[in-house]
């Protein structure tokens, strides 16, 4: 891995805070994922690397299709979000550039959530 370069986990979905039944294999996933973020962000600190995760709230991607076809279903899912709407993949993007800058070099070994208080609920 090259100095100073920025690895970044983007979690599908956030899985580390809420679960389904049924999702076991998937849930234990991303909490492995969760720990190989903070390991490597020890290992390679001091080459100034630093090491995140994103994890991701409800938002309008293909693993949501079926919900979002459904008018129903999606209005009364969209219900549930605190702001009212899915989020949009650029918000992740945003962030992700953020951890790819230079203003994020304390940041390292976390997992951020962009998920809108969902686990809060």
């Amino acid at each position: 891995m090259e100095e100073g370069s920025v690895p970044e986990n983007r979690m599908n979905e956030n899985r580390l805070n809420v679960s389904l039944p049924g999702r076991a294999a998937y849930s234990s996933s991303k909490t492995a994922l969760l720990s190989l973020t903070r390991a490597l962000a020890l290992e390679l600190a001091a080459q100034g690397i630093t090491v995140n995760a994103i994890s991701p709230g409800p938002f309008a991607t293909e693993m949501n299709t079926p919900l979002l076809q459904n008018p129903e279903l999606n209005q009364q899912f969209v219900s549930r979000i605190p702001v009212g709407r899915w989020g949009r993949v650029e918000e992740i993007g945003r962030l992700a550039l953020y951890l790819c800058s230079e203003d994020s070099g304390f940041v390292t070994g976390t997992d951020i959530l962009i998920d809108v208080g969902w686990p809060a609920q």
